[in-house]
């Protein structure tokens, strides 16, 4: 039996500042990046194609949604890995993710995301689950305009989803200042951890 391959998808928009280190961390790891260019002016889509990037355009309405279903349109991997551009894979992450794509029996990778924010902040993290790994299905789309989030027909396909014990370490977005961006460092920056243990409800 052959081994369930991985395509990576994201959308992007004058990312040229953090897209190289995200497609860094996916190569090697997923065997296809998808692309969906919403009008980058900058040097994001050369560095797409620099990693063999499937560049698609696609002219912004306001939607995220709608953007990250062309990126599903237009992979071909068994499973999806929806990833920002100003995120990334860790090494250990990069070690796991394959495992898990080739002993899943789920439809789909539910995993909690911890926020670890700026030691100035009030709140110091927060949690949520979220669906980043999930199986290419043609009923399986992005919905929301805003605060997109994957969905399927669950009650009628029998979609299940699985809480898996694998940590995504993901930077959070670069940080703006008055005087401008602060530099890409990701100690510096604050992180995303994504991770839980099967079996939590």
């Amino acid at each position: 039996m052959r081994a369930p391959t991985l395509s990576a998808c994201l959308i992007v928009r004058n990312e040229s500042l953090v897209l190289e280190r995200c497609l860094a961390s996916l190569s090697g790891v997923v065997d296809e990046i998808v692309v969906v260019d919403t009008g980058s002016t900058d040097a994001t889509p050369e560095i797409a194609a620099g990693f063999g990037a499937r560049i698609c355009r696609h002219a912004w309405r306001g939607d995220f949604s709608a953007a990250r279903n062309v990126g599903l349109d237009a992979a071909s991997g068994d499973w999806i890995l929806t990833i920002d551009a100003d995120e990334y894979l860790d090494a250990g992450s990069r070690r796991q993710i394959r495992a898990v794509v080739d002993q899943a029996d789920a439809d789909g990778i539910l995993v909690t995301v911890r926020n670890l924010l700026a030691p100035e902040d009030l709140i110091q993290s927060a949690e949520s689950r979220i669906v980043r790994l999930f199986r290419r299905r043609d009923d399986v789309r992005f919905a929301g305009i805003i605060h997109e989030e994957v969905t399927a027909g669950t009650e009628v396909s029998g979609a299940r989803l699985d809480i898996v014990p694998v940590p995504l370490r993901l930077t959070c977005r670069v940080l703006s200042s008055p005087t401008g961006v602060k530099p890409l460092d990701p100690l510096a920056s604050c992180t995303k951890l994504a991770g839980a243990s099967r079996g939590a409800a």
